[in-house]
């Protein structure tokens, strides 16, 4: 448990985060106030540092694949996953990035349809059948994230839902979460690959 040193008194907070909002609101008056708040903004600018480094390598790596280079998609693959882990984050860069990058690229599909549109989520359904469990979870996560903010018409949704029953897949990405570096390099070229291939669904031409 942390500890507040208000200008009155000391009081006990639940964690550290609880105790950040406190240093945020201005609450906190200690003598270590200016230490902790540096201490906190270079752990932020490092996260900051590490997810910028880690899509860059990452949309390197997705331009090798549609280009046939699988020998320099891999080296920088490798490159992303073997980023340090965020401790202020509590992720592994290149594992966040490539979700990241499949969420974004669903997201952009479905800003760019038209109203009652199913191709893009016909396509990302066909992702979906084809991916392995693991790309299969971060479909299910993706799309979910897409369910929760509304951005589906009420056929998708019913579409949706017909895969994602309650609890689906939450002991499933855990374990993907969880995964070591040494798996997150197949693991980020499958969701990259995943990605080019819906891409290319949506423009055949790509």
């Amino acid at each position: 448990m942390a500890v507040i040193r208000s200008e009155v008194t000391f009081v006990p907070v639940s964690d550290d985060s609880q105790a950040m909002d406190w240093l945020g609101a201005g609450l906190y008056r200690g003598p270590l106030r200016d230490v902790v708040i540096a201490s906190n903004l270079v752990a932020q600018r490092f996260s900051q540092a590490s997810a910028a480094a880690a899509e860059n390598l990452l949309d390197k790596a997705l331009r090798s694949l549609a280009e046939g280079d699988e020998v320099r998609a891999n080296v920088l693959i490798t490159r992303a996953v073997s980023l340090p882990f965020d401790e202020h984050e509590e992720v592994r860069p290149g594992r966040w990035a490539a979700h990241m990058m499949l969420y974004l690229a669903l997201s952009e599909a479905v800003d760019e349809s038209y109203e009652d549109d199913d191709t893009w989520f016909d396509a990302a359904l066909a992702g979906w059948d084809e991916a392995g469990r693991d790309v299969v979870v971060e479909f299910a996560s993706s799309m979910a994230s897409l369910r929760s903010e509304e951005a589906l018409t009420p056929h998708q949704l019913r579409r949706l839902n017909a895969r994602l029953a309650p609890g689906l897949h939450e002991e499933e990405a855990d374990e993907v979460t969880a995964a070591t570096a040494d798996r997150d390099v197949p693991l980020v070229r499958e969701v990259l690959m995943a990605i080019l291939t819906f891409e290319r669904r949506l423009r055949p031409r790509l």
